[in-house]
């Protein structure tokens, strides 16, 4: 798994990117690693990128990720666009959008020119991210 972040504080946008085999815990994980950089707010835009992201959870898992979002002070309540070519990946962000429709807003796209003008920007190019999380992906066991 490889996880990264930047923020730009002066646009008030925050840029993330997972690509490889996440798990719940693992996401949770990369998420607490964001709410200790410095420039980190609540109040900040997102564009989460998961283009190249394979779950390892399955949809009722987000249970247990919305459980912990929900309650905890840091979760953003601002707005967040979230980039996926996955159908299963999109159904899982369409189901987390339902989960946490009272806490902050998201919506879906299939490019980065879309979710820019979802978050009303003109372009962005994030800066290369400053907190990386990287794990050789281990094989799933042989099936005998």
């Amino acid at each position: 798994m490889h996880y990264g972040h930047s923020i730009d504080s002066k646009r008030q946008l925050i840029f993330q990117v997972f690509s490889g085999h996440f798990t719940v815990a693992d996401i949770i994980e990369c998420t607490r690693c964001l709410w200790d950089d410095p420039a980190y707010s609540t109040t900040h835009n997102g564009i989460v990128d998961i283009t190249q992201m394979s779950p390892g959870a399955v949809i009722a898992d987000l249970h247990s990720l919305t459980a912990f979002l929900k309650d905890h002070p840091k979760t953003s309540r601002s707005r967040w666009a979230v980039i996926t070519d996955s159908p299963l990946v999109t159904a899982g962000s369409l189901f987390y959008k339902t989960l946490m429709s009272g806490r902050h807003s998201l919506e879906v796209f299939s490019t980065r020119e879309a979710a820019c003008t979802y978050l009303q920007l003109d372009s962005f190019r994030p800066s290369e991210p400053v907190i990386k999380i990287m794990r050789p992906e281990t094989p799933a066991p042989a099936v005998t």
